[in-house]
């Protein structure tokens, strides 16, 4: 998210790129975004189908799963455009593209940290008030939940839609956020306390609450009952790889509020590692979830059994209690 000024007039095709290599543009990054854009898209479709294909797949810490590999999937779709502006440095799908594009690109941002801290809630309440939950946490209630998510992420993003727009330089059209100056750094530190900052404190006190509720346990027997699990872990390492892959994007939008250092060679490639770790971030969370959840696990093997005893009869014996 890139704000100038709107009564800028300085050609912003060269803002990020004065000073780097052009094979940096003509394969590093078409090759690095064509390689998310594919991993990802087929990790998290093969996510959303399972939950959506197997009725037994539909737990909560699934619904929330399915959310999450909804929201990648989304912003994957519009990655292919993305990498063609960060390559060529033009815009040449028009306007309304420009506007759906910018907003699914901070959309997924923010609907992913919303739904990791829910998560993080939901582990919290599983754990710490088991009784209570066992009322409270419903299916019904998680969709609510998970659609709630959705909604807040697109009314943070709202200025997005408002200020994404085209903008041509000595013939050459780009797609940029443009507002006045003081919006764009308003707007920078408002989403970085609203989709980072306060969701990482939510997420860091209902974990330290678990860990106190474990280790103070009256009895071994209660230690023993209650652990933070597989989910728990999977939520964890899910919050841990989205802050390793994040807050390098918003040190560098929070450095560069300040126009002065944004033609530096430092700037230029820390802009562009920022932009390659938050990308990242989408087609590495199905490798989590496949890794921690055992029903993913279940089901991936059935599919395997299921497609290998097509081939001979002897497979599909082998593969009968899959």
């Amino acid at each position: 998210m890139n704000f100038i000024n709107s009564s800028d007039t300085t050609n912003s095709t060269e803002m990020h790129r004065s000073e780097l290599p052009p094979w940096l543009f003509h394969f590093v990054i078409p090759i690095f975004f064509s390689l998310v854009c594919v991993i990802g898209l087929i990790g998290n479709g093969i996510v959303v189908y399972i939950i959506l294909r197997y009725p037994g797949m539909t737990s909560l810490p699934n619904l929330y799963i399915l959310n999450l590999a909804s929201a990648d999937f989304l912003f994957l779709l519009g990655l292919p455009f993305m990498a063609y502006f960060n390559t060529t440095k033009r815009w040449i799908f028009g306007n309304v593209m420009c506007k759906v594009v910018m907003g699914i690109d901070g959309f997924n941002m923010f609907s992913g940290i919303f739904t990791l801290t829910a998560m993080a809630v939901d582990r919290y309440l599983a754990i710490v008030h088991i009784v209570w939950s066992k009322n409270y946490r419903t299916v019904r209630k998680t969709k609510v939940v998970c659609a709630s998510t959705w909604v807040f992420a697109f009314a943070v993003v709202v200025p997005l839609w408002m200020y994404s727009a085209t903008q041509t330089f000595n013939g050459v059209t780009v797609c940029n956020i443009i507002c006045p100056v003081l919006i764009g750094q308003l707007f920078i530190i408002y989403t970085f306390a609203v989709g980072f900052v306060l969701p990482l404190i939510c997420i860091i006190v209902c974990y330290c609450r678990i860990l106190v509720y474990l280790t103070n346990g009256r009895s071994r027997q209660r230690r023993r009952q209650f652990h933070v699990g597989r989910v728990g872990a999977m939520v964890l390492i899910a919050v841990i790889l989205f802050v390793l892959c994040w807050l390098p994007f918003w040190i560098v939008r929070l450095l560069l509020i300040s126009d002065d250092h944004s033609n530096t060679l430092v700037s230029q490639v820390s802009y562009y590692v920022s932009v390659f770790l938050s990308s990242i971030n989408s087609c590495l969370n199905p490798l989590v979830y496949a890794y921690f959840k055992q029903d993913f696990q279940d089901v991936i093997k059935h599919c395997i059994c299921y497609c290998k005893s097509h081939k001979d009869t002897m497979s599909r014996l082998r593969c009968s209690s899959c």
